[in-house]
């Protein structure tokens, strides 16, 4: 997606911010330039003041649960509600039953989503 959207708009303020595994270590491409630490709650805040700091035209965010810690993925929330510019979500995965926790994370992410700007 990264590779589609700079193809088009050009690499000078896009970047990736990835979900680390707890325990685990990756070798990011150049894009990368911060990395939530999946359990760490307050790597989520960083990001939001990175991304706010940074003046970025919007944030996409790819959603699939397990990636992101908390209960049901809820640390996503605490970087998305502290975001000052428009988010765009793409689910990956919408589960036909989903448990109150699933489905009151996914509730959020789409009011947030939906916010005008």
């Amino acid at each position: 997606m990264c590779n589609a959207v700079a193809a088009q708009y050009g690499n000078e303020r896009l970047f990736a911010i990835p979900v680390n595994d707890p325990e685990s270590s990756y070798q990011y491409p150049e894009r990368v330039r911060l990395e939530l630490e999946q359990e760490d709650l307050s790597s989520y805040e960083r990001a939001a003041e990175f991304l706010n700091f940074n003046g970025n035209d919007l944030v996409c965010l790819q959603h699939e649960y397990g990636i992101y810690g908390g209960a049901s993925g809820s640390h996503i929330l605490t970087l998305l509600r502290k975001l000052k510019m428009p988010l765009v979500t793409t689910l990956h995965t919408v589960l036909r039953d989903p448990d109150t926790s699933q489905r009151a994370v996914l509730e959020e992410i789409a009011r947030l989503s939906d916010a005008s700007w």
